[in-house]
């Protein structure tokens, strides 16, 4: 954060009264690897670091990793397969896809293949510039009446290279069928689609009927 930001934010708790708790450099020590697969996961467990420290506790790094084990925290840059590599990841608005549109490009891949359905009530336009370009997409509807329609989320979205399918399982078939060993699959744009996928990956009979590989 730029040095004037933090000024004014200082200046400002000052004349409220309020304490202005800086946010510790490093996530705690002692959490497993795959709690920090997802950027948003490592900048929430600093702020619980933080907050707990205000009130004068510890942060007991095994119990917040007991608590990951126990609950899954699934959808957070979660690797589904590795040949061809797929990730799934919720996240949706701005500031998420400004973190994983980037990281998701910088991966080694042939071809970028997108699985991406999005709720209708999200600004969709707003991000649709976050998306990448080169990429082939397969636009998806989620189940329930907040998705919007593939057809017309492709239209927001704009990109030259799509297909538009009726549901996820439809859109991540044709993905999974089409992507070499050596391409990169992306599941995303809403909690509903990747939840969608992850319930794909755990049901043995609908992996095999949608050519899952893990």
């Amino acid at each position: 954060m730029p040095q004037e930001a933090l000024e004014v934010i200082e200046s400002r708790a000052k004349e409220l009264g309020s304490r202005h708790i800086r946010l510790c450099d490093e996530a705690p020590k002692g959490l497993s690897d795959p709690m920090f697969a997802s950027v948003p996961q490592i900048f929430n467990v600093r702020i619980l670091k933080a907050a707990m420290e205000a009130l004068g506790e510890g942060l007991d790094a095994a119990a917040i990793d007991n608590f990951r084990q126990r609950t899954g925290l699934r959808g957070r840059w979660e690797k589904l397969a590795d040949s061809p590599l797929v990730i799934c990841d919720i996240g949706h608005n701005e500031q998420a896809l400004a973190i994983n549109m980037p990281r998701l490009e910088s991966l080694p891949h042939k071809m970028l293949i997108m699985v991406i359905g999005m709720a209708a009530d999200k600004d969709i336009a707003g991000v649709a510039h976050l998306y990448p370009d080169r990429a082939r997409y397969h636009f998806v509807a989620a189940k329930g009446r907040r998705a919007m329609p593939s057809e017309k989320l492709a239209q927001v979205l704009q990109k030259q290279d799509f297909e538009c399918h009726e549901s996820v399982e439809q859109g991540l078939a044709a993905a999974l069928i089409e992507a070499e060993a050596d391409d990169l699959v992306f599941i995303g744009g809403s909690s509903y689609v990747v939840s969608e996928a992850l319930e794909l990956y755990s049901d043995p009979e609908a992996a095999s009927n949608t050519t899952l590989s893990v």
